[in-house]
């Protein structure tokens, strides 16, 4: 069994499979996030999948209907805004916000945290930049295993907040060793299932 973790900022990731961009974000309670588990867990086709730190939580439900709105900031190294709209979005950035990361093909990756300056270090380097709460500091995925994420499109929803990076994978995504962290599906009364058979080696 799966125990949520012990914190008021857990994360739900809603998602329609079959449309990699129809996204919902939710930041919720602890309480919260059991309550809507257990909807999930009584909703015919619905699956969950839980991160490794088990405070993020990815629903898929071909049914869903309701996502929020995404803007593409940035495609393949070009900003698809202009200056005075970039500049704005990052004004109103939280001062810490979830950023969600998919592979091209539209397999949820990983669930961290930035900063607005993590927008900008993004779209300046090109790959999947965060802010690591745990070391208080600027994380670039990869930079010292060498499982990097080269960004392909930054999509931001204003309302709520949070970003979306759409990247080609080198490596695992996951610090696991697993290509991506949500490597469990899990249900009520059942133990996890396991997504992938092998971990993926350090990159040399």
């Amino acid at each position: 069994m799966i125990t949520i973790a012990n914190t008021d900022s857990i994360v739900l990731i809603e998602r329609n499979p079959d449309h990699k961009m129809k996204i919902n974000l939710l930041q919720l309670t602890h309480e919260e996030a059991k309550n809507r588990l257990k909807q999930a867990w009584q909703t015919e086709g619905e699956k969950v999948f839980v991160d490794c730190d088990e405070d993020a939580f990815l629903l898929e439900n071909r049914t869903q209907t309701s996502f929020n709105d995404l803007t593409l900031l940035w495609e393949n190294g070009k900003d698809n805004v202009s200056s005075d709209l970039k500049s704005k979005v990052l004004e109103k950035a939280p001062d810490l916000f979830p950023m969600f990361a998919m592979d091209r093909s539209g397999t949820a990756l990983m669930l961290a945290w930035g900063r607005p300056e993590s927008i900008t270090q993004a779209i300046a380097s090109g790959k999947g930049t965060y802010f690591s709460r745990s070391r208080n500091k600027k994380w670039v995925k990869g930079e010292d295993s060498g499982h990097l994420q080269i960004l392909e499109r930054i999509w931001l929803s204003l309302s709520p907040f949070y970003i979306v990076y759409e990247t080609y994978q080198m490596g695992a995504a996951c610090h696991t060793g697993y290509y991506s962290c949500f490597f469990r599906q899990i249900s009520e009364d059942k133990d996890p299932i396991f997504l992938y058979k092998n971990k993926i080696e350090e990159i040399k």
